[in-house]
């Protein structure tokens, strides 16, 4: 739409956090294909700091509010985010990922890039929280066989009792 292209042109030249912001929303929630890859390499370029990974969470909960295939390679890439704040943001959107039904989500790698995603973040996050998010996730897909197997290693290897409790239930 021309809105979106008007956000697209837009964010690049914006220098403050609030407009920034506004846009970021915008694209998220509304962009298509070619409007969330400039997004992606937008975010991709902003300095380290609060407020890039701020704008990052933003990118991640609009995309969550409008979920659709053109937009899973974002949230799955956010989900290996530096910050735990975005990663836990990005694995909580791709908590709302149906295994069982082809609809939103269903982005070029599918259901199992998202499984892969949430056994990563569940494994190897440093972040008990983001763990936890990851767990949670999981266990809505539990009946496929690769997250069983990553929450049976996780109640096994865990160090934090609250992972291997949101692993069991």
């Amino acid at each position: 739409s021309q809105i979106v292209a008007a956000m697209s042109a837009a964010l690049p030249t914006a220098v403050d956090y609030e407009r920034r912001y506004r846009l970021v929303d915008g694209i998220a929630t509304h962009g298509d294909a070619a409007a969330l890859r400039a997004l992606g390499e937008v975010l991709r370029g902003l300095p380290a700091g609060a407020q890039s990974a701020a704008l990052r969470q933003v990118a991640v909960r609009g995309i969550a509010s409008a979920p659709r295939p053109e937009a899973v390679e974002l949230v799955l890439g956010l989900a290996a985010d530096p910050d735990p704040g975005v990663r836990l943001a990005a694995l909580s959107a791709l908590a709302g990922a149906d295994p069982d039904a082809p609809g939103a989500w269903q982005g070029p790698g599918g259901e199992d890039a998202i499984d892969r995603v949430l056994a990563t973040g569940l494994a190897t996050d440093a972040w008990p929280e983001v763990r936890r998010r990851a767990a949670a996730a999981l266990g809505a897909r539990c009946q496929r066989p690769a997250p069983a197997r990553a929450l049976t290693d996780a109640v096994a290897r865990d160090g934090v009792l609250d992972v291997r409790i949101d692993a069991l239930t």
